[in-house]
């Protein structure tokens, strides 16, 4: 990974922060970590409308993904999955029905069942439907996937995130992330976006990138 890097697991993983500053939470249903500066978060069943930030905008239904690419990515992963982060200031969260920890400064997190709200940052929009995923693509950044499929994302500055009872972190500056039962949302930052479905692995190869992966999987981010 790199600097200012994310993971997120999920019901019965194993994780282990290697390093600076790391901050453990999330999942099945409702773990919403905020971990950055000025964040706020806020949902309603079946209802999603959020603008936390200066011209941002995100809306999104049930079982979708959506990621808003900012500075300094982030990363989600899935049920049974071990996630090492091996970087700076790296944060991991897991567990079913977990409690929410508030990591940073003037940091605010809400979530409710099948609604989700993600405040992007600066000029920031993502929408999506049902069962779709939807990347806002901001400066150089990139996302694919699949269900059951391997994504690997090569550019600088990316981010990975997954489905199912996933968790959410909000690794970034003024950043705001909020989730809804099997749908994950990241708010990255500037140069950033990867987004996976269920039982999907996400590698991250590249420079302030995350990794998130699946069911029993096992993901080392080797990266800067």
């Amino acid at each position: 990974m790199n600097n200012k890097t994310t993971t997120d697991t999920v019901e019965n993983s194993n994780i282990d922060d290697m390093n600076n500053k790391t901050t453990t939470d999330t999942v099945e249903n409702s773990n919403i970590d905020d971990m950055n500066n000025k964040t706020t978060t806020d949902t309603v069943e079946n209802s999603n409308i959020d603008d936390m930030n200066n011209k941002t905008t995100t809306d999104t239904v049930e079982n979708s993904n959506i990621d808003d690419m900012n500075n300094k990515t982030t990363t989600d992963t899935v049920e049974n999955s071990n996630i090492d982060d091996m970087n700076n200031k790296t944060t991991t969260d897991t567990v079913e029905n977990s409690n929410i920890d508030d990591m940073n400064n003037k940091t605010t997190t809400d979530t409710v069942e099948n609604s989700n709200i993600d405040d992007m940052n600066n000029k920031t929009t993502a929408d999506t439907v049902e069962n779709s995923n939807i990347d806002d693509m901001n400066n150089k950044t990139t996302a694919d996937t699949v269900e059951n499929s391997n994504i690997d994302d090569m550019n600088n500055k990316t981010t990975t995130d997954t489905v199912e009872n996933s968790n959410i972190d909000d690794m970034n500056n003024k950043t705001t992330t909020d989730t809804v039962e099997n749908s994950n949302i990241d708010d990255m930052n500037n140069k950033t976006t990867a987004d996976t479905v269920e039982n999907s692995n996400i590698d991250d190869m590249n420079n302030k990138t995350t990794t998130d992966t699946v069911e029993n999987s096992n993901i080392d981010d080797m990266n800067n």
